[in-house]
C-alpha cells in the first residue's frame, strides 16, 4: 500500500504545465527537471531546487511551459521495479511452501 500511495504521489510531482494564465507545479522533495518553454520562443530549461507547490488560476501572464521532473520519473521506475520484485518474491515463497 505504502509503494501505490508514493507512486501516486509521483504522478502529482511528474509533470508540471503553465497555459493561458493556468499554472501547476508541485514538488516534494528534490526536483531536477526539463522545462520546455513555447512563451515567445522554443527554449528548453533546466531547473532544480526542493518542495514546492504552485497552482495558480488567471494569474495575468500567458506563459506556456512543460516541466518534467526526472527525479519523480526515476522514482516511478524505482517503485514500479520494486514492486515487481516484491511480487515475484512472494510467488516464489508461495511455490516454495506448497513442496
Amino acid at each position: 500500500m505504502a509503494l501505490t500511495l508514493s507512486f501516486v504521489n509521483q504522478i502529482l510531482q511528474l509533470l508540471g504545465f503553465g497555459l493561458s494564465g493556468f499554472l501547476y507545479t508541485y514538488t516534494s522533495g528534490i526536483n531536477f527537471s526539463i522545462v520546455l518553454d513555447f512563451t515567445s520562443q522554443f527554449m528548453i530549461n533546466f531547473d532544480l531546487g526542493i518542495s514546492k507547490m504552485f497552482l495558480q488560476f488567471k494569474n495575468g501572464t500567458e506563459t506556456v511551459f512543460i516541466q518534467i521532473n526526472l527525479v519523480a520519473l526515476a522514482l516511478m521506475i524505482w517503485i514500479d521495479r520494486t514492486k515487481h520484485r516484491i511480487k515475484t518474491f512472494k510467488l516464489t515463497n508461495e511455490q516454495v511452501e506448497q513442496l
